[in-house]
């Protein structure tokens, strides 16, 4: 059990390096936009509001301690360990994990854990060393069940997608990974019009016609979400590797082309129209 100086002194700095993050602090980084009040980060709240709402999560009644402070304590440096692989701080990270000082996988209270961040800031070093040291790149959060690839993807890091399908137990399994509503990788890759991703994710076996689960009937393709946000290139390199244009989705049994006609997507309905 940890002393009342080397609480302070542990609470001290992770303050600091959240401060160090900006006005939004790391945790704050996935929010959701257009929030009419943005709710407070966990280590924001106060001490008596930390221990009552990590009483109801499962992520901190699983961590190592006997007393909701002794668990706190830990869950801190977990966030440390976070921010340490968000800047990329590999060497730091080793000497962590090699003292037996922090668990690779150890997450958040939203179930995210080191990886999730190095994927999403793009940190090839500290991706690399989290993978050496036996880091899970299939564990998926637990908000919105994300693996490190959709937050890769997310983060427009080609590099590090590669990274996590290199050393991936099943690279298949891996690059078709569905999240919360059934939105893989490529699927996210093409609504962001990150088409040298969508490139890469096929080249790297990611099923070009899988379809979403979204509402349970939704039914869409990555061809689809590119037309749905109007993401030309998407569309073209889609096109480019055979992307099924008859398929229509379950909910409003449209096709890519008739979604892209119906929202105006003149460009998209173009090299839509002209393929078939």
């Amino acid at each position: 059990m940890l002393s009342k100086k080397e609480r302070a002194e542990e609470d001290a700095l992770v303050e600091e390096e959240l401060q160090a993050m900006g006005p939004k602090g790391l945790l704050g980084m996935f929010s959701t936009k257009g929030a009419k009040k943005k709710p407070k980060l966990f280590l924001e709240l106060s001490k008596a509001q930390q221990r009552v709402q990590g009483k109801n999560s499962l992520v901190l009644r699983q961590l190592d301690g006997d007393t909701m402070s002794d668990k706190l304590s830990t869950y801190k440096k977990t966030i440390r360990f976070h921010i340490l692989a968000a800047h990329d701080e590999a060497i730091t990270m080793v000497k962590e994990l090699r003292g037996l000082r922090q668990d690779v996988n150890a997450r958040d209270e939203k179930g995210r854990s080191a990886l999730h961040f190095a994927c999403r800031m793009g940190s090839e070093a500290a991706i690399a060393t989290l993978i050496k040291e036996e880091g899970s790149v299939d564990e998926p959060d637990l908000e919105m069940r994300w693996t490190p690839l959709h937050y890769a993807v997310m983060g427009k890091h080609k590099y590090a997608a590669k990274l996590l399908l290199k050393y991936a137990p099943s690279p298949y399994v891996t690059v078709n990974r569905r999240d919360k509503i059934g939105t893989t990788p490529l699927m996210i890759a093409a609504a962001e019009g990150h088409a040298s991703i969508v490139r890469f994710l096929l080249d790297s076996s990611a099923d070009i016609n899988d379809r979403d689960t979204y509402l349970i009937s939704q039914g869409m393709t990555a061809l689809h979400y590119a037309a749905l946000t109007d993401q030309v290139k998407s569309v073209e390199v889609l096109l480019e590797y055979k992307a099924k244009v008859e398929i229509r989705t379950k909910a409003s049994g449209e096709t890519a082309l008739e979604l892209a006609e119906r929202l105006g997507s003149h460009l998209v309905s173009v090299a839509l129209f002209e393929c078939k």
